[in-house]
């Protein structure tokens, strides 16, 4: 996702239902609806919370001063939702 293009004047007279936005990738220009940004975003937000306990799993694997039965409680006790 590289970016959201919109203006003002282009949402004069439109509605929620009616209004579109750009949605830039790979240099493709696609026009999107407010409810599908807040699905990408919502989405963003859940990949990133992928990648963070991604990392933080792979911190406590590597912690040499844990042992294997503190590891996996560690892991276990990690909170997945937003």
């Amino acid at each position: 996702m590289t970016g959201i293009v919109g203006t003002a004047p282009d949402a004069e007279g439109a509605t929620a239902a009616t209004l579109t936005v750009e949605f830039s990738a790979s240099n493709t220009r696609y026009p999107i609806t407010p409810n599908w940004v807040i699905a990408m975003t919502h989405y963003k937000l859940l990949l990133q919370r992928s990648w963070d306990r991604k990392d933080a799993i792979n911190a406590a694997l590597a912690d040499e001063t844990m042992g294997q039965a503190a590891k996996r409680e560690g892991i276990e006790s990690m909170h997945w939702w937003l």
